[in-house]
């Protein structure tokens, strides 16, 4: 996995940790669950025809899960070549040229917060009179290429608007970036008003000194889901959710369980990935098993696909006919930030992890997420399992990992 931007003095932005490679638990599962809308929700317009050839597209994901996106592409037979990666503030964009025909099925990806249609491609930008580059004969061209594959008809009134994100602050400002994109694609549409929200979103990112310009296909419920009606602090963003799954390396077979689920989003994302022979979910907050249960509901999961319950984590009463028959247990431990407090982090996870040992089955494997490192290695070996880390996210302003545990024979 290659690494984040260097941190410059002037930004506040998060330091580069050191890639370490994936062992047992590569991505090998294809998600075969329900396909998604052919596109998003507020794109209720008949699709345009799309003429033969390829695309280049930004895929913008959490800082560090670009290898997680890159292999939802492969495992859902999408067609990519020339990846390439842009890592910004607490976010990466991933771009990949695609054929124009499986265009729709981007919207497919649940490791992907937004889907971009490329206008600029990694211009080289070091300096304001760079900026030349984005003359009104280009940028309608370019306008005019992306048409296909958005709902509005630009030649008519159109409320737009334009965004600006970067690695760190840099000599070249956002706003000079947004200005000349505002000014230019006016001169291009006279008739386009810059107004928010907007039906047309035209983003930049701009990173080592280059410049993408994306044409936004998605909207805020791409990211967030149509199912995810209530939150609570520190809840995991279903992307996020997903590329946990999606390390888990699931099974059609697998008894799954998140014994501490919060909102229930990764049960969620679990039961839309692909079919489980039992998926289980519990918290010991009675306001979360709430939340949990109407969100799943509103994702179409019924009680007898996805049984949520209130629970004690740490009591073996809770888990009761589960010893030996779990094959995954996927969570997202508490940091001791949002929930509980650090010091009672080092025994809160040995008693968590001595309670869900007894649980695993021969194949069975815990998927956790923590940026407490040191206090999960000890319970770990407290509990008998070996332990790897299998990936690394940079969440809600600090790294995390993602720690792969098995039995130890």
């Amino acid at each position: 996995m290659s690494k984040p931007p260097k941190k410059p003095n002037s930004a506040k932005k998060p330091a580069a940790r050191p890639a370490k490679p994936a062992g047992k638990f590569p991505i090998v599962s294809k998600p075969a669950g329900k396909p998604a809308p052919a596109a998003p929700a507020h794109r209720s317009a008949a699709p345009k025809p799309v003429p033969a050839g390829t695309v280049r597209v930004g895929l913008v994901t959490t800082l560090g899960n670009h290898d997680v996106v890159l292999q939802e592409l492969t495992q859902r037979g999408l067609t990519t070549t020339s990846p390439a990666v842009q890592h910004l503030r607490g976010q990466t964009l991933v771009l990949a040229t695609l054929p124009r025909e499986q265009w729709r099925r981007l919207f497919e990806l649940r490791t992907v917060e937004d889907v971009f249609l490329i206008l600029y491609d990694s211009m080289p930008m070091a300096s304001a009179t760079d900026l030349t580059r984005i003359e009104p004969g280009r940028l309608k061209r370019h306008l005019a290429a992306a048409a296909p594959f958005h709902p509005v008809d630009f030649r008519r009134r159109v409320d737009f608007a334009v965004f600006v994100k970067q690695d760190e602050d840099r000599q070249l400002y956002r706003k000079q970036i947004a200005d000349v994109i505002t000014a230019t694609a006016r001169t291009v549409y006279p008739g386009w008003h810059l107004k928010e929200p907007a039906e047309v979103e035209i983003w930049a990112f701009f990173a080592r000194e280059k410049l993408t310009v994306g044409l936004r296909l998605t909207d805020i419920q791409h990211r967030q889901r149509t199912w995810r009606g209530q939150e609570r602090p520190g809840s995991l963003r279903p992307t996020l959710a997903a590329s946990l799954v999606a390390l888990a390396a699931c099974r059609p077979d697998d008894v799954f369980l998140d014994p501490m689920c919060g909102s229930g989003t990764i049960l969620i994302e679990r039961a839309e990935w692909g079919p489980a022979a039992e998926m289980m979910a519990g918290d010991s907050d009675e306001a979360a098993v709430r939340i949990a249960r109407q969100n799943a509901e509103r994702a179409g999961l019924t009680v007898k696909a996805a049984r949520i319950s209130r629970w004690d984590a740490t009591d073996p009463a809770s888990f009761a006919g589960l010893t030996g028959r779990v094959d995954r247990i996927v969570c997202n431990l508490p940091f001791g930030v949002q929930h509980g407090n650090a010091e009672a982090m080092p025994a809160l996870y040995t008693a968590l992890l001595k309670t869900w040992r007894p649980l695993l089955s021969e194949r069975g494997a815990m998927i956790l997420l923590t940026s407490r490192e040191a206090d999960l290695r000890q319970a770990a070996a407290a509990a008998g399992l070996e332990i790897e880390i299998v990936h690394k996210l940079f969440i809600q302003g600090i790294w995390a990992d993602v720690f792969a545990l098995e039995a130890d024979e």
